[in-house]
């Protein structure tokens, strides 16, 4: 019986982290859709938080369970896993930089396709220009193509054979533009050197993170007098997950947007 309630507690706390770890990402939406390539590197910092606080969270109950370590060396401990999660953190933090200098630049720009018809409203007298592959430079300012206004250039590709049309506007100051079906519409590319950083701030400050609160947490939970094999690597999943989630959108947050 006891086993079985251990796991039903575990699984218990593996479900609660998916929807925390849900509803963090449910805050972040409007980065995720203006960058989606940022959505490609969540496992990558998830796992590096969890890894490395699961990692640290067995070696600690291991020491307290042999009699190695107590609450009392936490200060020791602390010591020892904030140099051990600064050496991981930058030697993964530099594999994330390499990684994310690599990717290809149409994965860093965001591409939709729109099935339906839809207006682009400019100021009046304003030309749109074609670049060599026969995209059309949308100017920042213009509204209405993403249902808002747009914050940065971008970019429009047509069918093949088909072009867009002036219409009518209400407003003198305003020209109205018509677009086909099916266009492609995408975003200029993020620097690969920004995302790059990013990436690689994020890898080493969550496995740092990580680390940490592996380490701290079991000695947490037997001063508590909770057994720290039982609550430990669940509460860390929990933890880390989430909170790797807010630091990994905040760095993105400061340096892309």
């Amino acid at each position: 019986v006891t086993i079985w309630r251990k796991r039903a507690f575990w699984l218990a706390c593996l479900f609660g982290a998916e929807l925390f770890t849900f509803t963090a990402l449910s805050s972040f939406e409007d980065e995720i859709s203006k960058l989606v390539v940022l959505s490609l590197f969540i496992p990558l910092c998830l796992s590096t938080g969890g890894n490395s606080g699961s990692q640290a969270a067995t070696l600690i109950t291991r020491s307290l369970a042999l009699g190695q370590l107590s609450v009392k060396d936490w200060f020791r401990v602390l010591r020892h896993e904030l140099l051990m999660g600064i050496v991981l953190g930058l030697t993964l933090g530099t594999i994330g930089l390499i990684r994310g200098a690599a990717t290809p630049e149409h994965t860093r720009s965001a591409t939709k396709e729109r099935p339906e018809t839809f207006l682009i409203r400019v100021p009046a007298g304003t030309s749109f220009d074609r670049l060599p592959d026969g995209r059309v430079v949308v100017p920042k300012g213009s509204t209405q193509l993403l249902e808002s206004e747009l914050d940065q250039e971008t970019y429009v590709k047509l069918p093949e054979n088909q072009s867009y049309a002036a219409e009518s506007s209400p407003d003198p100051n305003v020209t109205q533009f018509k677009f086909p079906q099916n266009c492609v519409i995408s975003l200029p590319p993020v620097d690969r050197w920004r995302l790059a950083i990013v990436i690689a701030q994020s890898v080493a400050i969550i496995c740092l993170w990580g680390t940490l609160v592996g380490s701290m947490l079991p000695l947490v939970f037997k001063r508590i007098g909770v057994d720290p094999g039982l609550a430990s690597s669940p509460f860390v999943a929990t933890f880390v997950d989430v909170t790797g989630i807010i630091i990994y959108f905040t760095i993105a947050k400061v340096n892309l947007f």
